[in-house]
């Protein structure tokens, strides 16, 4: 090379200033709001929409199950008459963890106008003592090895399956439920279940 070639100068490494740390820190903050803005309309826009992986207008699968507080027996036939919430979860699942406040408040303000039932794999003692410790009180049903959450089509958790007086499936879907845009479902099927 000649010395006549003009090199290229090579930019000195930026500092990290306080200023600098600031700014790129908004930065990350602000794409992190809107990341989480846009997942957040989604999941509502889908738990207010219809359908979802299970096929609407269906019977659900049978079940048999023991609630694991009061040790009596629930069955698909005692969903049937009645608007239900069937609400897939376990203690491990942080998603799961943070609805169960808003599904016990649904559960208490149902009044018997519509069902909610909870359903986990996992051994009565482990449910037990963690919903005394955070003070929850809703249905929940021992699913032993998962069988009746698999032939609901449960992948992922929290996943919630919404059926109609008929027993009928009308709606599911994956993530933690809103419980404004349940309670507005369930008011939606009871009015439409009076109609008939």
């Amino acid at each position: 090379m000649s010395e006549d070639t003009p090199q290229e100068e090579v930019p000195a490494p930026r500092r990290w200033t306080v200023k600098r740390i600031l700014k790129e820190g908004l930065e990350i903050v602000i794409i992190m709001a809107v990341v989480v803005g846009l997942m957040t309309l989604y999941q509502r826009a889908d738990q207010q929409g219809e359908g979802g992986s299970l096929p609407t207008g269906t019977r659900a699968p049978d079940f048999s199950l023991v609630d694991m507080v009061t040790d009596e027996t629930i069955s698909y036939d005692d969903l049937v008459g009645s608007p239900t919430i069937v609400n897939f979860w376990a203690t491990w699942c942080g998603p799961c963890r943070s609805e169960l406040p808003g599904l016990a408040r649904l559960h208490e303000h149902s009044k018997g106008r519509y069902q909610l039932i909870t359903i986990t794999d996992e051994p009565p003692g482990i449910v037990t003592a963690f919903l005394e410790h955070r003070r929850l009180s809703l249905p929940v049903l021992y699913d032993p090895g998962g069988r009746v959450a698999r032939s609901f089509g449960v992948e992922s958790i929290p996943m919630t399956v919404l059926l109609d007086d008929d027993g009928l499936v009308v709606h599911d879907f994956v993530g933690p439920a809103y419980p404004d845009i349940l309670l507005e479902r369930m008011e939606r099927l009871i009015a439409a279940s009076k109609a008939q």
